[in-house]
Order: C-alpha cells, then sequence, then structure tokens
C-alpha cells in the first residue's frame, strides 16, 4: 500500500502538471486547471499532516 509520504509527492508532482499546462492557455479552462491544481496542493498539505502525526505517535516514549 502506498504511504502519504508517497502520495504527497504524487499530488504535489500532479499539480504542477496542471499549472504548467494552465500557463499555457487563455481560455476559461485556465482558471479551472488552476483551481484543480489548489485541490492537489490541499490534497498533497494533508497527506503531509498525516505523516508528521503518524511519526509523533510512532516517537512517543511508552508510559509505565
Amino acid at each position: 500500500m502506498e504511504g502519504y509520504g508517497n502520495r504527497a509527492q504524487r499530488w504535489r508532482e500532479r499539480a504542477e502538471e496542471l499549472r504548467s499546462i494552465a500557463d499555457e492557455l487563455n481560455s476559461p479552462s485556465k482558471r479551472h486547471l488552476l483551481d484543480a491544481a489548489d485541490e492537489w496542493l490541499e490534497l498533497a498539505e494533508r497527506a503531509e499532516l498525516a505523516v508528521q502525526a503518524e511519526q509523533s505517535f510512532k516517537v512517543r516514549p511508552k508510559l509505565i
């Protein structure tokens, strides 16, 4: 199964690709692609937060 960190990287790459395509457009589609890129970035940020949360649970000392 793919981890959150890998997903975050993939979603950031997709957002970058959409922005590159949008930069070449001068139509209403440009705004839609930029909006989609923003959504991919939001997904990446949430995945990164999930990774941080997982890591914080792994490094906590056991309470006796």
